[in-house]
């Protein structure tokens, strides 16, 4: 091998190396999760709220301490949402008697509209309205629907984002496990 050849093959090895480092660290995970994903209330006290439902009733979390709880994020041009209500009436019907509770937040809409709504659909929820998203904000809601569960001890054990269909079983399954403890 002459010089320049070494020269050349030590420099592309070097080249290589570096471009493989890079790679590396571009693939890695991010070390800080943001701080506005949802998901960063899991394991964490459930942010308290207070929030007035359609039936004129105020509510709060501290209220449902003890319970499994439900808060799920809505609103109704959502049409995912739709079917997450529809599922979270059924599993109300099916778990209210065993300590599930389950409230469903709109998010800043028109009461007379959501009333609306809720009354077309027979919507049997508690619906709270969140007028100036002050609620929504501390759930970090960033899309609808998002489903929180709040475990009987006030802290978050899932946050789900949007709706697929295997998303009934995977709240129902948690909701036993957390009813059950």
């Amino acid at each position: 091998m002459t010089r320049r050849t070494i020269k050349f093959t030590v420099i592309g090895t070097a080249l290589l190396s570096f471009a493989t480092a890079l790679l590396a660290l571009a693939d890695a995970p991010t070390t800080q999760p943001d701080p506005n994903d949802p998901v960063t209330l899991e394991g964490k006290p459930a942010p308290d709220f207070k929030a007035t439902g359609l039936d004129g009733k105020d509510y709060s979390l501290t209220e449902f301490k003890g319970n499994v709880l439900i808060v799920d994020f809505w609103a109704t041009w959502c049409v995912p949402c739709h079917a997450e209500l529809t599922h979270l009436m059924e599993l109300n019907a099916k778990d209210s008697s065993k300590g599930l509770k389950i409230l469903a937040v709109d998010g800043a809409e028109d009461k007379d509209a959501v009333q609306k709504w809720v009354t077309a659909n027979n919507l049997t929820l508690p619906i709270l309205l969140d007028p100036d998203s002050t609620v929504n904000t501390a759930y970090k809601v960033d899309g609808y629907p998002e489903t929180v569960i709040v475990g009987k001890d006030g802290v978050v054990k899932k946050v789900f984002t949007g709706f697929t269909d295997s998303r009934p079983k995977e709240i129902e399954g948690l909701v036993d496990s957390e009813l059950a403890k």
